[in-house]
């Protein structure tokens, strides 16, 4: 999308916004960890497809640690083991993000990291171990796919708001912290506040990064519509569903869940259960949301946060 020179810049034109560098391989390396607590050797290599120089820099960190250097990134692999590759793959699509985790909004940037990951778990788990009965039936191929997808749709929803930190980690370490003195009265809509700080919100933003760096149409529609009740209305929409209730869910999970909010938002479970967008997901009375918080959310993007863990792997 080119801007047109011949006309005065709208200051809150959604062209203006610098997109970050997204690692677009991390939803596909966890959630093959989540999946089975480990990752193959076949995963990884096809996971490191998404990122640019991936296997080249994914080498270079291996052979560093080796006593003897290996000659390509399939035999590094089976040096250190799938499960350590996946972790350095991590690490290393991570380290893009190092200019927003050093800088003003390095908490922020955690704790979104955080949640995209728990909202991806929960989606799946929702899919996996608690479709509702009205859910239509599926081949035990499709089940696959379908918890799959609505992993990576669960990572990428809040990509707007990583958009927005970008543009103005100030501003946004002031807007979803504790301490924005403007912060507009109790009870008006989160997006509404994001509109006021940078002249769009984080569902704007994110339709813009997603059309401009061409996620697929699924994804693309997590990131579009996880606040949108009326685009889960179809058949086929149980997974954008599942994203939307595990969404509400972290909420009440406490705070290392939760996510970024422009004002606080905290549920309890009654009120988790009340809402539409669970509400929308149960279609059955047994369907209570506080069965999630028996779930042991091991989130593995938070051990990798702290630079040095991969390397304690290969220690």
């Amino acid at each position: 999308m080119s801007k047109s020179h011949s006309q005065k810049p709208d200051p809150h034109s959604l062209q203006d916004l610098r997109l970050p560098p997204i690692p677009r391989v991390l939803p596909k390396v966890l959630d093959h960890l989540h999946t089975a607590e480990f990752a193959d050797k076949e995963d990884i290599l096809a996971a490191m497809e998404c990122g640019s120089n991936l296997e080249e820099r994914t080498l270079s960190h291996i052979n560093a640690q080796l006593p003897t250097p290996v000659g390509d990134v399939e035999q590094a692999i089976e040096m250190v083991g799938a499960t350590t590759a996946a972790g350095i793959v991590i690490k290393l699509s991570m380290n893009k993000l190092n200019v927003l985790r050093r800088g003003a909004a390095g908490t922020c940037v955690r704790q979104l990291i955080q949640h995209s990951e728990a909202t991806a778990i929960l989606a799946r788990h929702l899919l996996h171990e608690r479709r509702p009965e009205s859910a239509p039936q599926a081949d035990d191929s499709e089940d696959v796919d379908l918890t799959q997808t609505a992993f990576a749709k669960g990572f990428v929803h809040d990509l707007g708001k990583l958009v927005l930190i970008y543009n103005d980690p100030k501003k946004g370490a002031a807007l979803y912290g504790d301490d924005w003195i403007e912060r507009g009265p109790e009870g008006v809509n989160e997006r509404a506040v994001e509109r006021r700080a940078f002249g769009y919100d984080h569902v704007e933003a994110g339709a813009y990064a997603a059309d401009e760096i061409g996620l697929p149409p699924g994804l693309a529609k997590a990131v579009t519509d996880h606040h949108n009740a009326e685009a889960t209305d179809t058949s086929d929409a149980w997974d954008l569903r599942a994203v939307r209730a595990a969404n509400v869910a972290t909420k009440a999970m406490g705070a290392s869940f939760s996510g970024l909010y422009a004002q606080d938002v905290s549920l309890d479970w009654d009120t988790c259960a009340r809402h539409p967008a669970w509400f929308h997901w149960k279609t059955t009375s047994v369907a209570d949301p506080q069965i999630l918080a028996d779930e042991d959310l091991i989130l593995y993007s938070e051990f990798f946060l702290d630079s040095s863990s991969s390397e304690q792997l290969l220690s």
